[in-house]
């Protein structure tokens, strides 16, 4: 039997698979497993593609602010998540047969953090919270970008800092860039900032002052509660300090990791999850401003002050 040329074989092969494409695809990737992210609450979508993996769209955290311990569990969890979902969106696209407008093949997923959500539904409801943490010295980061390809995936997130004139203010810097080269296997991080001022960096940008769509003009406050519950999905569970006084064991962990209630030496602990003895208070929607906290033990109320 004569050879044929590799160009015939791949055709060939091509031909054969058609017959079972149908089948795999319907196998593999279910209705509810694809998420159509043209109308997505927190990202949008800047390809032609919008058909997504959802398990892939479940890994990006758009619309949420991840604190320090937050985003070293994106990287030590997620990141290999999204290695093995992306591939599945590799595959999708191939037994779907995806398709852009001038009937080129899909080869690229760009999705990007959508601003009005993230500044005008999930920062407003814990702005002061947010503040605060960066006055304790945390660094805060948002994903900003995610793409995906045939070469490479690339993930880029933003910080979030302060301005401290004319009074506190979050701004945006840039933070850190990763990238995954399917040739190599491994991530790697091509960018990061080298300011280390987390407040008054020399280079920052302002958070758009209004929202550039009109359904995003309503108050946080003025969601209905299940809207909100969904919208406010930004924080990760802090660990709380212990609730009876720590030994001297217990006080030295041994670790890098120092919670933000056992910073500077300080001896604390909580009766319960409202009263703790160094000022640590558990993450919790802002005051309004119409009520003043009062620490317990001061001999005056702040109305006096």
């Amino acid at each position: 039997m004569t050879s044929i040329t590799n160009e015939e074989r791949n055709r060939r092969e091509q031909l054969l698979f058609e017959t079972h494409r149908e089948r795999q695809l319907e196998a593999l990737f279910s209705r509810e497993s694809i998420v159509d992210v043209i109308d997505d609450q927190s990202a949008l979508c800047w390809s032609e593609t919008t058909q997504v993996v959802k398990r892939l769209r479940d890994l990006l955290p758009f619309g949420r602010i991840l604190t320090p311990s937050g985003f070293e569990v994106f990287l030590n969890r997620d990141l290999s998540r999204i290695v093995d979902a992306a591939q599945e969106q590799l595959l999708y696209w191939h037994l779907a047969g995806t398709t852009t407008r001038t009937n080129y093949p899909a080869e690229s997923l760009l999705l990007w953090n959508k601003d009005d959500y993230l500044w005008f539904i999930t920062i407003p409801v814990y702005r002061n919270v947010l503040i605060n943490q960066v006055l304790q010295g945390e660094k805060l980061r948002y994903l900003e970008r995610f793409r995906v390809d045939y070469d490479e995936i690339n993930l880029t997130f933003h910080e979030l800092r302060l301005v401290s004139t004319p009074q506190y203010q979050l701004v945006i810097t840039e933070g850190r860039e990763l990238v995954y080269r399917w040739r190599n296997n491994e991530w790697e991080t091509i960018l990061e900032n080298p300011d280390p001022r987390l407040i008054d960096p020399a280079i920052h940008h302002l958070p758009p002052a209004q929202p550039g769509s009109p359904s995003y003009q309503t108050e946080p406050n003025q969601i209905e509660p299940e809207e909100l519950a969904e919208a406010i999905q930004t924080l990760e569970e802090r660990e709380l300090p212990p609730s009876d006084p720590p030994t001297p064991s217990e006080s030295n962990w041994g670790s890098d990791f120092i919670p933000s209630w056992n910073r500077g030496n300080q001896v604390c602990w909580c009766e319960g999850r409202e009263l703790c003895t160094c000022g640590f208070r558990p993450e919790t929607p802002p005051t309004p401003p119409s009520v003043v906290l009062w620490t317990p033990g001061r001999h005056y109320l702040p109305s006096s002050e």
